[in-house]
């Protein structure tokens, strides 16, 4: 088997001069091949909707302030196997 992690940044910044409410909303690839494993492994605290990979994120931002998100998930697949995974 090949295992490939792959993992993606989201940065927020609340650029007004109130505190804002805000949803994040991201997804992770889900396999409908049994020979493909997709694993979360991180999610920076999101809600995580396991049945279309959705992640939501609820965030409240200061004025000015900035916030780091990070996906991270792997994918384990035949090593025989050919994935497009770009």
């Amino acid at each position: 088997n090949k295992k490939q992690i792959f993992t993606y940044g989201i940065t927020v910044k609340n650029n007004k001069k109130d505190s804002i409410d805000m949803m994040v909303k991201d997804q992770y690839p889900i396999s409908q091949d049994k020979e493909v494993a997709v694993e979360l492994l991180e999610s920076s605290a999101a809600a995580n909707n396991e049945e279309t990979g959705v992640l939501t994120w609820k965030l409240k931002l200061a004025p000015g302030e900035v916030k780091k998100l990070r996906i991270s998930y792997s994918v384990k697949y035949p090593k025989d196997k050919m994935l497009n995974l770009n």
